[in-house]
């Protein structure tokens, strides 16, 4: 299973860690944390989620299988079929450990305009609206992660740090068993929309981008939250989509592959803010 997921994972956009150059987190750091997975937790790594009800996960659209997986086999991503296959858990950063609580998924939907796009040089991934939500099979007992709106745009400018957490990949291993976190900068959507590959794919109105050079989300953490704090705690501004892929030479047909926490390819996330409407009916 992680084979398979590993190879899709490189061949979509890797996405912006384990965190990639980042640490482990502490037990109990980020109880609203939800770590994606199929058959076995330390086996069927997917992605990352957020809980922001208690029987609402905020994550990638492109973490939630389609309704087409069912009749072609395995989503090449996910390695689902359907929604049946999923499970959450949270209250665990170790994936090894048992201690951590274990939800089915009833009920999941894409953002309607998530779409797929075959960006420069022909690598695969949402380009677009990727957001989605999973209803979990009961209540969960944790804290609730929250959600940025347009008041809160502000807490995020050019230049502010960010964290990001997930289970993805690190400079050294696909995947890590303890959850990780970094700190990245965010950047101005003129900065994110003239990086190399992005030009066809940034989408300034839903998305923005942050990272550094060896400091970034990476294949794996799709689906989970970039945050920041203000006085009431940590806001969600972010959900991990994807990142750095190709780097086109001089020669244009020569071309290689470019790991997580390149400055020019930084980790793009769709900004939560702009899509309230969308979250709303799921959050009554």
């Amino acid at each position: 299973m992680k084979t398979l997921l590993l190879v899709a994972l490189v061949l979509l956009v890797p996405i912006a860690g384990a965190i990639y150059g980042g640490a482990p987190a502490e037990q109990g750091a980020y109880p609203w944390m939800a770590h994606l997975y199929i058959d076995e937790p330390q086996e069927g790594i997917v992605c990352g989620g957020f809980l922001v009800a208690p029987r609402v996960v905020v994550t990638a659209a492109h973490c939630i299988p389609h309704e087409i997986d069912a009749l072609l086999g395995p989503n090449w991503i996910t390695g689902g079929e359907s929604i049946d296959d999923y499970r959450v858990m949270f209250g665990q950063v170790d994936v090894r450990g048992d201690a951590g609580d274990v939800y089915r998924v009833v009920a999941a939907q894409r953002h309607p305009e998530a779409r797929l796009l075959m960006p420069h040089l022909g690598g695969l991934g949402y380009a677009a609206n990727d957001i989605g939500v999973l209803q979990l099979d009961r209540p969960a007992p944790y804290p609730t992660l929250r959600l940025a709106t347009d008041a809160d745009r502000e807490l995020y400018p050019s230049g502010a740090v960010a964290r990001v957490i997930g289970w993805g990949c690190t400079e050294n291993v696909c995947f890590p068993n303890h959850l990780q976190q970094v700190d990245v900068p965010v950047f101005s959507d003129a900065e994110c929309a003239v990086a190399p590959n992005y030009v066809v794919m940034y989408h300034p109105d839903t998305e923005l981008c942050a990272g550094d050079r060896g400091i970034d989300s990476c294949g794996g953490d799709s689906g989970g939250p970039l945050f920041v704090r203000d006085a009431q705690g940590p806001v969600a501004i972010g959900i991990v989509n994807y990142g750095a892929y190709f780097s086109v030479e001089e020669d244009p047909a020569e071309v290689m592959l470019v790991p997580c926490g390149s400055r020019q390819h930084p980790g793009v996330y769709a900004e939560v803010a702009a899509f309230e409407a969308f979250l709303a009916p799921w959050l009554e």
